[in-house]
């Protein structure tokens, strides 16, 4: 991340907060996107992976949405459930509780996982974890797993050993 990235981090409050370039930093250190909602579900940062991932406009960010308009938008459509808006918004609930936590194929084709954590103050933070190579490559070991054993079933044989030296079959 450059240093225009960390600045974009947090919306600007107040220029005189020394902690506000230490709080961007930290959000921008991960890959990781990362959304902080205030007790009330407002919008307080979002990291640039964030933006990225989702695609939220700047403008939009900067507005200090709430996450219900977040989700509402175009682009959030699929940011707490896989199933688009409707079902994001009953997600919703349990980001008020802070027990959220879930998978989330996206339309495009990658998979992220997100959960809730709770903040001093009545705060969350959203954190999505892009799990494409990992999931598909667990899919595709379960694949080759699942034929593996077809092909032992449909053979109907058992494993043999044949010495070449002895010309011997055990």
């Amino acid at each position: 991340m450059d240093q225009s990235d960390t600045k974009k981090a947090v919306p600007s409050r107040n220029s005189a907060d020394s902690e506000a370039p230490i709080y961007a930093a930290v959000l921008n250190a991960t890959d990781d996107a990362v959304l902080v909602l205030n007790k009330d579900l407002r919008v307080e940062a979002a990291n640039a992976a964030f933006r990225a991932t989702w695609s939220i406009p700047p403008s939009l960010l900067s507005a200090r949405p709430t996450l219900d308009e977040l989700v509402r938008h175009p682009s959030g459509h699929q940011l707490l459930d896989a199933d688009g808006q409707d079902a994001s918004l009953a997600a919703l609930a349990r980001v008020r509780r802070g027990d959220a936590a879930a998978e989330i194929r996206r339309d495009d084709g990658r998979i992220f996982r997100y959960r809730c954590h709770g903040i001093p103050g009545g705060g969350r933070v959203l954190t999505y974890l892009d799990v494409t190579e990992m999931v598909r490559g667990l899919e595709h070991a379960r694949t080759q797993e699942l034929r593996y054993r077809h092909a032992l079933q449909a053979a109907d044989q058992s494993f043999w050993e044949w010495n070449l030296f002895t010309d011997e079959i055990r």
